[in-house]
């Protein structure tokens, strides 16, 4: 066991989980408590922060500290994920859209250098590379 037979009491008695155990070891290897924190902040949230301090032997600023780094980050918590809905947008719309787009003069085509496609009858057609860039405008 991890513990100390004098610093735990009988409902701490069982044997921590091999993730908690590893985790352990890894923040006691920890050089600074700039590393130690968010490696508290990995914890599942089922332990007090009682059992952090006695586990850990930190201080409770230090586990406050990783809670709120918890809170924080999004990344911690995989279990909170954004639900994308997708929707199918009808074909009228889709047509206003583009017809709106390039009707206001939001688009415009730059020219920017020119290419040649050869044929097989050894025609040459010299096509301009074309840019589109957006207009500066404002709604009134």
């Amino acid at each position: 066991m991890i513990f100390d037979q004098n610093s735990i009491e009988n409902s701490e008695q069982d044997k921590l989980a091999e993730c908690t155990q590893s985790l352990l070891d890894v923040y006691q290897a920890a050089p600074s408590r700039k590393w130690k924190i968010p490696l508290l902040a990995t914890l599942p949230r089922n332990f007090t922060k009682d059992q952090v301090q006695k586990i850990f032997s930190c201080s409770r600023y230090t586990v406050n500290k990783s809670r709120a780094q918890r809170k924080n980050n999004e990344l911690f918590d995989s279990m909170k994920t954004k639900v994308i809905h997708k929707h199918r947008i009808s074909k009228e719309r889709l047509e206003f859209f583009f017809h709106f787009l390039f009707r206001s003069g939001l688009i415009q085509d730059v020219a920017h250098g020119t290419t040649y496609m050869h044929f097989d009858t050894e025609r040459k057609v010299m096509i301009p590379h074309v840019i589109q860039t957006m207009m500066k405008s404002h709604i009134h």
